[in-house]
């Protein structure tokens, strides 16, 4: 009981001396820090990155040189614009991809997979299924998405031959679906919500 006490003592001293450390760190070092801190900022949005578009290998070298030479507040958006124009210039191969299990196929499947002159009936089907086999990620950047944030790609378009079976048909975010569909991709950056969801993050 002696050595229980003792223990709830110390614990409680030792929580004591680190809470305020806690709080300093969590609340008044990080307002502190983040004001006019470009070093903090390049940490936060680098994490941000790597983890929502796990796909896309940013090269964030070129921050440097940015924040080097620039003011504080527009080095800011010109790095955003820098990752967002990396983005834009993801290259992106279209490939054949995985086929749906036999089992989970409907009948008039086959039929319907080939075009009439019309999209099939059931294309919000098929796209739930390609997102499931994708496991809810974008094909070109990896970032994870929903029914409805994310497009139909056909792999070989119609009029080269292309269906709508399984293995002729991607899954892409929005953004990603905008810029493979862009006659000039480079003009897109702040049509497109990676910069605007970074512009409200942490510039807003």
């Amino acid at each position: 009981m002696i050595l229980g006490l003792d223990y709830i003592i110390v614990s409680s001293i030792i929580i004591a001396c680190i809470l305020p450390f806690y709080i300093y760190r969590k609340k008044i070092f990080k307002k502190y820090y983040t004001k006019n801190n470009i070093s903090f900022f390049v940490h936060e949005i680098t994490i941000y990155l790597k983890n929502r578009y796990p796909k896309v290998n940013f090269d964030f070298s070129r921050i440097n040189l940015i924040s080097k030479t620039n003011p504080y507040d527009q080095a800011r958006i010109l790095i955003l614009e820098e990752m967002t124009k990396q983005f834009i210039e993801l290259p992106y191969e279209k490939r054949t991809q995985r086929n749906i299990p036999k089992d989970l196929l409907w009948a008039s499947y086959e039929k319907e997979s080939i075009p009439k002159n019309s999209t099939p009936n059931n294309l919000l089907r098929r796209k739930n299924f390609v997102l499931k086999r994708d496991n809810y990620k974008c094909n070109r950047c990896g970032k994870s998405i929903k029914i409805d944030t994310s497009m139909l790609l056909l792999i070989k378009d119609l009029d080269q031959g292309g269906t709508y079976h399984f293995e002729n048909l991607s899954i892409l975010c929005n953004d990603c679906n905008k810029i493979i569909n862009s006659q000039a991709p480079e003009k897109l950056i702040k049509d497109l919500s990676i910069f605007n969801i970074l512009m409200r993050k942490y510039i807003k």
